[in-house]
């Protein structure tokens, strides 16, 4: 072989094994039994890759929320205003907020006239009081049992998930921007950029540094500038303005991702991470988005390959989900299905 073609080989050789870039991410999702992301290559697309148990063969035209609802679902809401889950269900809005969330209960939505759910053996209906408000529903919650509402200028409002029911508790105080849901208890981040939360305690997800439930809302002591909230099971984190991330509350599974497994209520900064430009807890995990390349890393429970690194390892600190090696076609694992 002549030396020329020798080295163009050598050279060949190594390009091909040149590890490429992975892809960049502009969302996340996390639900309890696995997450999805959309890339740049997905938005071209039209389309969102998922990991875990999770599924992402749902209909869509142009992805603007999703949500993870009963019997491991995808809900997808499109900028068409159509609610799409992968058990199944299609509504077609006239009109929406943007406002989607769902859990092992259900998933609901926000709507013209108010809220709209649908949960097992529950067809979607729009449910009118307590929702009929009179003003725009900003953000949506679904516990395990109950679903809370958050009104511009009317405060929050939240009922169980009958949609028949007209018992309703109200905190007309509370002006928040977006809510949070866990299995058992509540919070909102407010317009002065504070949080506040309620419901069970018992891991110290409220943040007020007590194990003491309450169903008035308390303050989530030492935390301030808090652009974004999210919440697992029974823990709680926010993206502050300094994109810096903090959590609270259960840590068995290192929710927290301090290196321990202690609950704690009080509000800590995630180490690790900085720049986060979005966060996304389900379960008894967290995902977190840079910013800066689009990085997704997530912490926390793993044994179904809920935070999309390949591997079914609990991760104590945050870890970058693994990509297959084409460009979008989301996040692989060697024992973890990507849907």
């Amino acid at each position: 072989m002549k030396r020329g073609a020798a080295v163009a080989l050598l050279l060949l050789a190594v390009t091909g094994c040149k590890r490429q870039k992975p892809p960049t991410a502009t969302r996340v999702w996390l639900g309890p039994n696995g997450g999805c992301v959309t890339t740049l290559e997905h938005v071209a697309t039209d389309t969102f890759a998922c990991w875990g148990r999770t599924r992402s063969d749902v209909p869509r035209k142009g992805l603007k929320q999703l949500a993870f609802a009963l019997d491991e679902a995808t809900c997808a809401l499109s900028e068409t205003n159509e609610l799409d889950c992968t058990s199944g269900l299609h509504v077609a809005l006239p009109e929406v907020g943007g406002a989607i969330a769902g859990s092992g209960a259900g998933v609901c939505v926000a709507t013209a006239s108010g809220v709209g759910c649908s949960s097992a053996g529950v067809p979607f209906a729009e449910s009118t009081a307590p929702w009929s408000r009179g003003a725009k529903v900003r953000a949506v919650a679904v516990g395990k049992t109950h679903v809370c509402a958050a009104y511009e200028g009317k405060g929050v409002v939240c009922r169980t998930f009958d949609p028949k029911s007209e018992d309703a508790m109200t905190f007309p105080d509370l002006d928040a921007t977006a809510l949070a849901a866990g299995d058992a208890h509540f919070c909102a981040a407010l317009v002065d950029r504070t949080v506040k939360c309620w419901g069970k305690n018992e891991s110290g997800q409220l943040g007020d540094r007590t194990t003491n439930d309450s169903p008035a809302p308390v303050s989530v002591l030492g935390l301030d500038s808090v652009a974004r909230i999210t919440a697992g099971r029974a823990h709680t984190c926010v993206l502050r303005g300094d994109a810096t991330v903090h959590c609270w509350g259960n840590n068995e599974r290192h929710q927290l991702a301090n290196g321990g497994t202690q609950n704690d209520g009080r509000a800590q900064m995630v180490l690790g991470i900085l720049g986060v430009k979005e966060i996304s807890a389900g379960g008894d995990g967290t995902c977190a988005l840079l910013g800066k390349d689009g990085e997704v890393r997530c912490w926390g429970r793993n044994d179904a390959c809920q935070l999309g690194d390949g591997s079914l390892q609990e991760h104590s600190v945050p870890a970058g989900i693994k990509f297959r090696a084409s460009q979008g076609d989301g996040p692989l694992g060697p024992n973890c299905a990507t849907l």
